[in-house]
Parts: structure tokens; sequence; C-alpha cells
């Protein structure tokens, strides 16, 4: 090569490396750009459904506020003891009216029947099997 080649040739290497230098930095910079928008996008989405979800306790508590209120009413205890313990106020008179074709029904069987006595589902278990087993049921057990 001649000597006015190589002048060229650092003319244009010096500009060419300061553009390739600059685009990388330009890179590197939007790509920290991207990374930090996308983290504030997944917390606006994350904040967001804490809110929804802080609304939905809400008005669950709302709820369990208004039946704590109910059982603390003087008209639930009343209607506990008539139908728990058959206790009637003064004057007072109780009548069972039974529909033809049904069980025969008493204040006795009321009593069993409250709404805050009804027993729990039951819960079954499944029994526990052991590893090898587990492994041994995937490869030979008949499908």
């Amino acid at each position: 090569m001649t000597r006015q080649h190589l002048q060229n040739w650092k003319k244009i290497r010096q500009p060419f490396f300061i553009s390739l230098a600059g685009l990388l930095a330009i890179t590197f910079i939007f790509t920290g750009l991207i990374q930090n928008i996308r983290h504030l996008l997944s917390a606006k989405q994350e904040i967001n459904q804490i809110k929804t979800e802080i609304e939905r306790l809400e008005k669950k508590n709302q709820d369990v506020e208004k039946i704590i209120t109910y059982l603390d009413s003087k008209e639930f205890i009343e209607e506990e003891a008539r139908l728990k313990f058959n206790l009637k106020k003064p004057n007072e008179q109780i009548i069972v009216v039974q529909q033809s074709g049904e069980n025969n029904t008493n204040t006795n069987e009321l009593s069993i029947n409250s709404v805050f006595d009804l027993p729990a589902p039951q819960k079954t278990r499944e029994p526990l099997s052991r590893n090898p087993s587990l492994w041994f049921n995937y490869f030979f057990a008949k499908k």
C-alpha cells in the first residue's frame, strides 16, 4: 500500500471507531432503559393485583363484620334460645305446623338443625405412598 492509502485509512478509521463506540453506548443505554421499563410495568401490574386483592379482602371483612354484629344482636340470641333451649317469652305459645307427607318434627329436632350446628365437610385422606412405590407404579402399573 502506498503512503496516501495509509493516511486515508487512518482518517476513516478514527470516525468509524468513534461511531461504533457511540452505537455500543446507545445500545447499552437503551437495553438498560428497556429493562427498567419492564420492571416498572411489572411493578404496576403487581400493584394493581394487590389493590384488587385488598378490595376483595375489605369486602370480605365488611361481610364478616356484618355477621359479627348480627351474632351479637339481641334478635340472634333470642332466636338461638328459642331453637336450642326451647325457651319462649311470657304468654307466648309455640305452634309447630306439619305438612302432610313429611316426617314429624318438633322443637327438639329444630334445635339440632340450627344453622351454626352444621358439621364440617369430611376430608378424605389419600394414603401416603413411598417414593419407590410411586416410581414402580409409574413404570409398571397397568394404565
